[in-house]
């Protein structure tokens, strides 16, 4: 049976299943050995849960709309803009990640993203979700993480602190 069934003329995605607060605790916990080039994954990996961003709004963050306040203010496609919450802990790990790892990634002809490779250009929406996988591998979570699994998670304690479901 396809995961998608047709109910008058209208497809329906069936929606992900959640992570648990464990899996999540695993997944966002501090690695030990981190090489330089791995820098950057705990701080957008702490974004994407805290705020619910897209890969490729996590692709395209630019330093000028990063304020380390808990609102991000994300610049979508056709120009379109919208202003994101996010937790503490993302601003911390931002933060560390701006002072510490990211200077040691910069090179002249980097340009103004956030997140960037070992060579300095900006990191695309495929590597980072390489690295999410790599990262669930690494933190022994036996099923497969999806970033849209990430992006949903954000509903959860939403929910359970009394936000509106919309």
């Amino acid at each position: 049976m396809s995961p998608r069934t047709c109910h008058a003329r209208r497809w329906e995605t069936p929606t992900p299943k959640a992570l648990t607060s464990l899996e999540i605790d695993k997944l966002l916990a501090p690695e030990t050995l981190r090489p330089p080039r791995t820098c950057a994954n705990r701080p957008f990996l702490e974004l994407a849960y805290a705020s619910g961003l897209r890969l490729a709004e996590l692709a395209h963050a630019r330093l000028e709309h990063l304020h380390l306040t808990p609102v991000y203010q994300c610049h979508r496609q056709r120009y379109k803009e919208r202003v994101v919450p996010i937790g503490r802990k993302a601003v911390a790990a931002l933060e560390r990640y701006l002072s510490v790892g990211r200077p040691r990634l910069v090179t002249p002809r980097s340009p103004a993203n956030v997140f960037l490779t070992k060579r300095g250009h900006p990191l695309r929406s495929v590597t980072l979700w390489l690295r999410i996988k790599q990262r669930v591998g690494r933190a022994g979570i036996p099923r497969d993480v999806t970033p849209h699994m990430l992006r949903a998670q954000l509903r959860y304690p939403l929910l359970d602190h009394g936000a509106d479901a919309r």
